[in-house]
């Protein structure tokens, strides 16, 4: 009984370790192929985002969701990217990329709190 109480513990375990081992590589690979559009989109609500500010509007309701699209596209960005930098993966743009994503996020911080509550 005990052998099949082990046996059954580490058929669990396999499983769940290639379970969550896909999943990862799922993950990554829908990351890759969304990068893109993740960029272009953020490069068209900087240029909104720009616009509204040369026009002095950057309180408007638009332009605050904007800015709170930026900040949580950044905050999800730093939380996947910081485990992978501090495991030591990544590769050399990591710590670039990551200053991007924080800036963004820290720019976008600031625009709601200078220009009403988000």
């Amino acid at each position: 009984m005990v052998s099949f109480c082990l046996s059954c513990s580490s058929l669990l375990e396999y499983v769940s370790l290639h379970i969550y081992a896909y999943i990862g590589r799922l993950i990554d690979h829908l990351y890759m192929c969304m990068q893109p559009a993740f960029i272009s989109v953020f490069h068209q609500c900087a240029d909104l985002l720009q616009e509204g500010a040369q026009k002095g509007k950057l309180g408007e309701s638009p332009y605050k969701a904007l800015n709170i699209g930026i900040l949580g596209a950044g905050a999800g960005h730093l939380a996947v990217l910081t485990p992978i930098l501090l495991s030591g993966g990544g590769g050399p743009f990591l710590p670039a990329l990551m200053g991007l994503w924080g800036v963004g996020s820290a720019v976008s911080s600031a625009n709601l709190l200078k220009n009403g509550d988000a």
